[in-house]
């Protein structure tokens, strides 16, 4: 339930090419910049997204697709990512 909510979530919060990106709420992480956080349910659990989301993150956590996923002009490399 949570990966299919989080792929409609990118989706829709993506559009038109916007930087994404979507923490299962608990999960330690860096936190870079953003333009507004939304948080949502899906199947009991809390996700934290991120939309216009700029500069570097860092899960500090399980880098499971379950558990964090992005979308837009990104870099990932492990548990890194840098938005352009």
């Amino acid at each position: 339930m949570g990966e299919t909510q989080m792929n409609n979530w990118l989706r829709h919060f993506g559009a038109g090419g916007k930087n994404v990106i979507i923490f299962k709420n608990g999960i330690s992480a860096q936190i870079g910049q953003y333009e507004y956080e939304m948080n949502e349910n899906a199947g009991g659990q809390r996700f934290n997204i991120y939309v216009g989301a700029k500069g570097d993150w860092i899960n500090k956590g399980d880098g499971g697709w379950i558990n964090w996923a992005m979308t837009g002009n990104y870099d990932k490399r492990g548990n890194y990512v840098h938005f352009n």
